[in-house]
C-alpha cells in the first residue's frame, strides 16, 4: 500500500512537471516588427501631427499641492462652531469631508475635517483660529 502511494505521488509530480518542461523559453531575439524601420511613403510628412478631436492628450501632468493642517480648538458652542467651520470651508471654495459631535451638554466633543484649495489654506487657518476661545494645538 505504501509503495502504491509513493508511485502515485511520483507520477503526479511528473505530470505536473511535464507541461512546464515543454514550455518554450523566452526568446532574446528581437521580433521582426522591432527590427524593421518605419517606412515613409512619398508625400507623407515625417513630422506627423494630429489636431482636433483625434489629437493625443498632453503627457505633461499638472502637479497638485497638498497641505495638511491639524488644529485643536476650544469653543463656546461646539455645534455652532461646527456649522461655522462648514460655512467657512464653502466660502473658500472647499467642502466638509467628515464631522462628528458626541458627548453631553457640558462635556461635548467633536471633530470636523475640511478641504480648501491650497491658495486659501493660510487664510482658512487664520479664520479658524478666530472661532476659538483658545487654540490648544
Amino acid at each position: 500500500m505504501k509503495k502504491l502511494m509513493v508511485i502515485t505521488a511520483v507520477l503526479l509530480v511528473i505530470c505536473l512537471l511535464v507541461p512546464v518542461a515543454c514550455a518554450s523559453a523566452p526568446s532574446e531575439e528581437a521580433s521582426p516588427e522591432e527590427i524593421m524601420p518605419a517606412v515613409i511613403s512619398p508625400g507623407q510628412e515625417e513630422g506627423y501631427k494630429e489636431t482636433g478631436a483625434d489629437a493625443l492628450p498632453s503627457t505633461e501632468e499638472e502637479r497638485m499641492i497638498v497641505r495638511t493642517g491639524d488644529m485643536s480648538l476650544i469653543v463656546e458652542d461646539i455645534v455652532d462652531a461646527r456649522d461655522e467651520i462648514a460655512q467657512l470651508a464653502v466660502s473658500f471654495d472647499g467642502y466638509v469631508v467628515s464631522s462628528q459631535v458626541w458627548g453631553e451638554e457640558q462635556d461635548m466633543k467633536g471633530y470636523i475635517s475640511i478641504r480648501v484649495p491650497d491658495e486659501k489654506f493660510d487664510q482658512a487657518l487664520a479664520e479658524l483660529r478666530e472661532l476659538a476661545v483658545r487654540v490648544t494645538s
